[in-house]
């Protein structure tokens, strides 16, 4: 009988050995896991660090055709960069493309109508009402691309209250510069979003934007329809 105790006790205590090992082994484990873990979390940190780093040095190049809203049809009429889709009940009254010099351009828009290097914009004067159904609107570029992109305009001016455009609640006649969005699609972009909450709002744009990528500020302009190396202004 007593050497089954005395078994017995030899059995209890190399069991208790063995937890001792195992949990000394498990606290070493969780130690390394969360040493890991740790140096992840670190090296996200570094790349994301570096990514907006090098994004910052990086160009970034208009991809909508005619920004400048300078390119002409045959008749001799100018184009206009952007259609209009009635998202959410907008109607559009209007859409005229006018040179800098008109009458019609309110001072503050005209005095962003030229940027370094003498490159002068034409404006898009855009009228629109809020419908029945509501005033979501979209700005639709002649060439939609898909993924992740920035959309924006140079500057932009609304001539009454009840315009909300690329992110911004827009005041009358208040001039605001360098507006963007970032989103992503799957399909093909939305284009510059907007909301019109009154009637025959006119909205004011100059050098509408679209970049591959989200970008803090507006991208490289392109001169005329074309990319080719060569082309006139």
């Amino acid at each position: 009988m007593a050497e089954i105790v005395e078994e017995l006790q030899k059995l209890k205590q190399a069991a208790q050995e063995q937890t001792a090992v195992s949990q000394e082994q498990t606290s070493v484990v969780s130690g390394m896991i969360g040493e890991i873990d740790g140096r992840m979390k670190a090296a996200e940190v570094a790349v994301e660090r570096y990514i907006d780093g090098a994004s910052g040095n990086l160009p970034a190049v208009n991809l909508l055709l005619n920004s400048r809203a300078t390119e002409k049809d045959s008749d001799g009429n100018y184009l206009s960069p952007i259609g209009f889709h009635s998202s959410g009940g907008a109607v559009l009254d209007d859409l005229r493309v006018l040179e800098y010099t008109d009458d019609d351009v309110p001072s503050e828009i005209k005095s962003q109508c030229h940027v370094e290097g003498g490159l002068v914009f034409n404006v898009l004067e855009v009228t629109l009402s809020a419908g029945s159904a509501g005033g979501d609107f979209l700005l639709l570029p002649g060439r939609p691309v898909r993924g992740r992109f920035t959309t924006g305009v140079l500057a932009c001016l609304a001539d009454k209250n009840g315009m909300f455009f690329c992110g911004q609640t827009m005041e009358s006649n208040q001039l605001y510069v360098d507006l963007s969005m970032g989103s992503v699609r799957y399909w093909n972009i939305d284009g510059l979003v907007g909301s019109v909450s009154a009637q025959g709002v006119k909205l004011y744009i100059v050098g509408p934007w679209v970049s591959a990528g989200y970008i803090s500020g507006s991208p490289l302009i392109v001169m005329s329809s074309s990319y080719g190396i060569g082309s006139s202004i």
